[in-house]
């Protein structure tokens, strides 16, 4: 059997809402909800599960 290239577990694709949501709203959200955070590159937040880009058949669940 051959090598097998790496398998990179990062599925997630955020929308063009979270992407561009204003700075300002985020720092205010990570603020009133106490959230710290630490490192380079963090994503911005999801604020509700339709913003998460999850599959039809998982929504009709949620």
């Amino acid at each position: 059997m051959g090598r097998l290239e790496p398998f990179k577990k990062d599925f997630y694709v955020p929308s063009d809402t979270v992407l561009n949501r204003d700075p300002r709203i985020i720092e205010k959200y990570r603020s009133e909800k106490e959230i710290t955070l630490r490192g380079k590159n963090i994503q911005n937040p999801v604020f509700s599960f339709e913003e998460a880009g999850f599959p039809d058949y998982v929504m009709r669940e949620i």
